[in-house]
C-alpha cells in the first residue's frame, strides 16, 4: 500500500468519524427539541381544557370551551385529539368518543403525564391530567368533597387527555436523517477525491526524489535531487540528501585519486627494484657490483616500506575514531629529549629549540605518534631549506592550547598550493622541480595524528621566505600523584 493511499485512508476515516459524530449529535438535538415542542403543545392544550373545568362545593363542572378561540394562548386544532372522562372512565366530552380511551387512565391529581401511543396506524404523543374536586382545581378557594357523592351534572373527578400527532415530527426527523446522510456522504466523497489529489501533489517531490535516486550510481554521482521549493520538511530532506551525495562524491573522488596515486607510488620502487635485479642477473658480475645492486635494492625496499606503513596508518586512522593509549605527558620535557634523537643527522646543529612556556606543558597524547608527526615536519624542514639555515622548534602556550611550531627559512610554498598540502601524495611544484625526494604522505600522516589528539595543524608559508607548520593541542591537567 502506497503512502498516498495510507494517508488518504487515514484522513477519510478521521473525516468519517467527525461527520458521523456531528450528524448523530445534530439528529439527537433535533429529536429532543421536536418532541419537547410536541409536549409543550399538548400541555398548552391541556391548560385550555383545564380552564373549562369549574370547581364547586358539590364537585367539578365541565363547561365545553369555545374550541375556535384562544383562551390561554394555545389553540385546539383539528389535528389534535382530546377527551374528557369522569372518575368511572365514562365519556364526558371530546373530539372522539372512542379510540384512545386507553390513554385516559387517571394520573396523580394536578400532575401532567406524557406518553406515546399508536392509533389508526399513527403515532401520537398523549398528555393527560387528572382533576379532583378540591385538588388541583382552578378554584382559588377549593373545599374538599372527596368521598361525597356529586350531583348528576357534577363530577367528583375528571381526567383530561390530549393526543398530538407525532407523524410530522417523525417525518421531519426522517428528512433530517436523510439530509444529514446525503450531505455527509457528499462531503466524504468530495474529500476522498480532493484529499487523494492533494496527497499525491504533496508527496510528488518524494516520488520524483525516489526516481532520481534510483538513477544514481557509482559511475555518475553528479545527479542531485530537485528542490521542491516548499520550505518544509521535504525541502530539508532534499537538501540533506544532496549534501550527503556531495560528501559521497567527494569521498569517491578522493578514493579514486588516492588509489591512482598509491598505485603509482608503489609501482615506481617496484619497477626500480625489478630493473636492478634484471640488470644484475643478465651476466656474471664482480662481487662489488652485486653489492651495489643489493644496496640500491635495499634502499628501494625501505622506500617501499615507508609507503606501505604510511598507507596502513592512513587506512587505520580512517577506520578508528580514536586511537588508544593516550596519556598525559609534559610536552616541554618530551620535546627536549626528542630533539636529541636528531644528533646524528647532518643538520643537527641547525635545529634549535625555543621553549617559551613557564613550567610544564601537559597534553594528552601518544609519545610515539607525536614523535612521528614532529619528525615528519623536521624532516621536511631539512629537505626544503638550505644547509646552515636555522630550523626552529618553538613551544608556546595560548588560550588553553599548547602551540608547537616547526619553522624554517627554506624555499616556501606557493599560496595556490597551500590548500593541498595535507592531501595524500601531494608534492609541490617547487619540490618536483628541485628533485627533492619524497612520497607526499608525511603531512597527511601528521595531520591524522594531530587530529587524533583532538588538535589541529596549519601551514603558513610564502614562496622564497620559508614555511611554518603550527600544531595546536588542547592543554591537559597534570596527572595526580599516586
Amino acid at each position: 500500500m502506497t503512502l498516498v493511499t495510507r494517508l488518504s485512508l487515514f484522513l477519510l476515516a478521521a473525516l468519517g468519524v467527525v461527520l458521523l459524530g456531528f450528524s448523530a449529535a445534530l439528529y439527537a438535538l433535533a429529536h429532543v427539541h421536536l418532541h419537547r415542542q410536541a409536549d409543550e403543545r399538548a400541555a398548552g392544550m391541556l391548560d385550555v381544557l383545564t380552564a373549562a373545568v369549574e370547581s364547586e362545593p358539590e364537585g367539578l363542572e365541565w363547561n365545553r370551551p369555545d374550541l375556535a378561540a384562544a383562551t390561554t394562548g394555545a389553540r385546539i386544532d383539528a389535528a389534535v385529539l382530546w377527551r374528557v372522562v369522569d372518575g368511572d372512565r365514562e365519556f364526558v366530552d371530546g373530539s372522539h368518543d372512542q379510540g384512545f380511551a386507553s390513554a385516559c387512565l387517571p394520573a396523580a391529581a394536578g400532575a401532567t403525564v406524557h406518553q406515546t401511543m399508536t392509533w389508526e396506524g399513527r403515532v401520537w404523543g398523549v398528555s393527560r391530567r387528572t382533576l379532583q374536586a378540591g385538588v388541583g382545581s382552578p378554584d382559588k378557594n377549593p373545599q374538599s368533597n372527596i368521598g361525597i357523592a356529586a350531583p348528576e351534572h357534577k363530577h367528583r373527578e375528571l381526567t383530561l387527555a390530549v393526543a398530538v400527532p407525532l407523524t410530522p415530527v417523525h417525518g421531519t426527523l426522517r428528512t433530517l436523517a436523510f439530509g444529514l446522510a446525503g450531505i455527509s456522504l457528499s462531503v466524504w466523497l468530495v474529500a476522498a477525491v480532493t484529499g487523494r489529489w492533494m496527497c499525491r501533489r504533496a508527496l510528488a517531490p518524494i516520488t520524483q526524489m525516489a526516481q532520481i535516486t534510483r538513477s544514481i550510481s557509482a559511475n555518475d554521482l553528479t545527479l542531485r535531487l530537485p528542490s521542491p521549493g516548499t520550505r518544509d520538511e521535504l525541502e530539508d530532506l532534499g537538501s540533506a540528501f544532496n549534501d550527503l551525495l556531495a560528501r559521497i562524491q567527494d569521498a569517491f573522488s578522493r578514493q579514486e585519486r588516492f588509489t591512482a596515486e598509491a598505485s603509482h607510488q608503489l609501482r615506481t620502487p617496484l619497477t626500480s627494484m625489478l630493473g636492478q635485479l634484471e640488470v644484475a642477473l643478465r651476466r656474471d658480475r664482480p662481487p662489488e657490483e652485486y653489492q651495489r645492486a643489493l644496496i640500491e635494492f635495499q634502499r628501494q625496499a625501505l622506500h617501499l616500506q615507508d609507503i606501505v606503513d604510511a598507507l596502513v596508518f592512513l587506512a587505520r586512522a580512517d577506520a578508528d575514531a580514536e586511537l588508544p593509549g593516550f596519556v598525559p605527558m609534559d610536552i616541554a620535557d618530551w620535546l627536549r629529549m626528542h630533539v636529541q634523537k636528531w644528533r646524528e643527522h647532518p643538520r643537527h646543529d641547525d635545529i634549535r629549540l625555543a621553549i617559551e612556556t613557564n613550567g610544564a606543558a601537559w597534553v594528552r597524547a601518544h609519545a610515539g605518534l607525536l614523535g612521528q608527526a614532529v619528525d615528519n615536519l623536521i624532516d621536511n624542514a631539512c629537505k626544503y631549506s638550505a644547509s646552515g639555515s636555522p630550523i626552529i622548534a618553538r613551544l608556546q602556550r595560548d588560550a588553553g592550547n599548547i602551540i608547537l611550531s616547526i619553522e624554517d627559512c627554506g624555499y616556501g610554498i606557493g599560496r595556490e598550493e597551500q590548500s593541498h598540502l595535507f592531501e595524500p601524495f601531494f608534492r609541490s611544484t617547487n619540490a618536483r622541480q628541485r628533485g627533492i625526494s619524497g612520497i607526499g604522505l608525511g603531512l597527511s600522516v601528521t595531520k591524522r595524528i594531530i587530529t587524533a589528539f583532538s588538535g589541529r595543524i596549519n601551514a603558513l608559508s610564502e614562496l622564497g621566505n620559508g614555511s611554518q607548520f603550527v600544531i595546536e593541542i588542547p592543554e591537559s591537567s597534570a596527572p595526580h600523584a599516586e
